[in-house]
């Protein structure tokens, strides 16, 4: 989840990835689904529909396509998501002693959704 997030919203200088191949290569993200459950208005949808998935969209074109994500509270979603699986994994193994083990889990879920790249 918070992979397809940085490939939407993170910075491209620190992800070493392109904002829009995600949405060339059509991938069923959270976002995507979300965004489709969301819009209401049907020309968005068709335009949101006509970018994702183009394999030569332009980065204007791209760049649309994650406005529309935005405006549908798609990429907050996709952010809380991820947030919120991440808390409940450390929560999970709250019942663990204390040790080196527990910390390395619980730095790694942290990790996980604190990461730029």
């Amino acid at each position: 989840m918070f992979d397809d997030y940085l490939g939407v919203a993170g910075d491209p200088s620190k992800t070493g990835k392109s904002v829009g191949n995600d949405i060339r290569k059509g991938k069923c993200t959270c976002m995507v689904t979300h965004a489709i459950r969301s819009i209401k208005d049907p020309s968005t949808l068709e335009e949101f529909r006509g970018i994702l998935g183009k394999a030569d969209a332009t980065d204007a074109q791209c760049a649309r396509a994650k406005e529309i994500l935005e405006k549908a509270g798609s990429i907050d979603y996709a952010m809380s998501l991820a947030k919120s699986k991440a808390e409940s994994a450390i929560a999970r193994i709250g019942f663990l002693p204390e040790s080196e083990d527990k910390e390395f889990m619980i730095g790694l879920a942290r990790f996980s959704i604190d990461r730029e790249s």
